[in-house]
């Protein structure tokens, strides 16, 4: 045999061989997913009969089942065959050995699916086929400190999260003191085109005392204003639309210590930073995230408390809470932008629950009166 014959035949061969795999994926593949809910079914029977059938395709050799599949018809049946038979039974044979492997492959990354996650895409709208549908994932929470969220839904029907304000592997506390760890503030969730976003429960507005805005304020390099400072503050600022490319603001600030969140817009990033908010130990201090928002940051809302900053960007799109261990004292605020640019500020300092009992003390006495 000549060497262009054999390259001949082997081509010829390796046609087949190619066609044959062709043909055995286009039919193997759907009826695996078939027998792969067969052998899911709460129907008894059909579960037997898949698994029967799966422990057979599995368990014997595929030579064998070739051998079944071209003489089965004319010795079991006595159905004349004719030669180019050879062809269609390699197909079915290989196509319903390859269907049960498929099958268990299929079964197994249904079945491995956490009962978790079929509720969460029910809770988010989903039907049976977009369960599977694999989207980038969306963070709770962007900040540092930020674990163990739970819900729960209320009378009225509103779905309220709370979660752990600490990070096991960040221990943000001074040296001086003997506990650590917080809860968030219990935020309101709502769904709105497939993703969660995050508010202040509306009570907290009941226990907004003394405030103070500000409509177009002029934000030059480094600004204060008037009566925008405190540590337990629930303040809510909107950028107005200028030329500009770095916007800053530091919390809980005096001379030596700051937590800042710095928008750079030609990125659309915002960088949070608490190297300079007291912490001693060597814990991560800067994280950065994308803003979701085509159009970028527009609104920032702060819920700043004695040691803790809960940030909920663009109306609650994105939330990022961070722990800091700033003394007290520090109460400033400070505005930073590149170029001068114009934004809204409202600020209303937060009652304690002591400070919220006596208010209501107060009125109703003033009621009884």
């Amino acid at each position: 045999m000549s060497f262009q014959v054999m390259i001949s035949q082997l081509g010829s061969g390796m046609m087949t061989t190619i066609q044959i795999f062709l043909l055995t994926l286009i039919f193997s593949l759907p009826l695996g997913l078939l027998v792969a809910f067969g052998r899911m079914s709460k129907n008894a029977v059909i579960r037997t009969i898949t698994k029967i059938y799966i422990s057979i395709m599995r368990g014997t050799p595929l030579m064998l089942q070739l051998l079944v599949v071209y003489f089965g018809p004319y010795y079991i049946f006595g159905v004349n065959i004719s030669s180019s038979y050879r062809a269609y039974a390699v197909v079915i044979a290989f196509a319903i050995n390859y269907a049960a492997y498929f099958a268990e492959i299929y079964r197994g990354g249904i079945e491995s699916m956490p009962v978790g996650q079929y509720e969460a895409a029910k809770v988010l709208g989903y039907g049976k086929t977009q369960t599977f549908v694999k989207e980038l994932p969306h963070a709770l929470d962007y900040g540092m400190d930020f674990y163990a969220p739970q819900t729960t839904e209320l009378p009225d029907g509103r779905r309220i999260m709370i979660a752990w304000m600490k990070s096991w592997d960040a221990c943000v506390i001074p040296n001086s003191q003997d506990w650590q760890g917080m809860m968030t503030l219990p935020r309101e969730l709502e769904l709105k085109d497939g993703k969660i976003w995050q508010t202040p429960v509306r009570e907290i507005e009941k226990y907004h005392k003394n405030p103070c805005r500000y409509d177009h304020a002029e934000i030059n390099q480094e600004t204060t204003l008037c009566g925008i400072e405190g540590r337990t503050i629930d303040l809510t600022v909107l950028l107005e639309e200028d030329e500009f490319q770095t916007f800053s603001m530091k919390l809980a600030a005096n001379k030596e210590y700051e937590t800042s969140f710095t928008y750079h817009k030609a990125e659309n990033m915002l960088e949070i930073d608490r190297t300079y908010c007291g912490v001693t130990k060597d814990v991560v201090c800067v994280r950065k995230l994308k803003i979701s928002n085509p159009e970028g940051l527009k609104k920032m809302r702060f819920i700043l408390d004695r040691q803790s900053i809960e940030l909920f960007l663009n109306d609650g799109e994105q939330v990022a809470t961070t722990a800091i261990c700033t003394p007290l004292e520090a109460q400033e605020i400070h505005f930073y932008s590149d170029k001068k640019i114009h934004i809204n500020a409202e600020k209303y300092d937060i009652m304690s629950a002591s400070e919220k009992n006596a208010f209501m003390h107060s009125a109703n006495d003033e009621i009884i009166e």
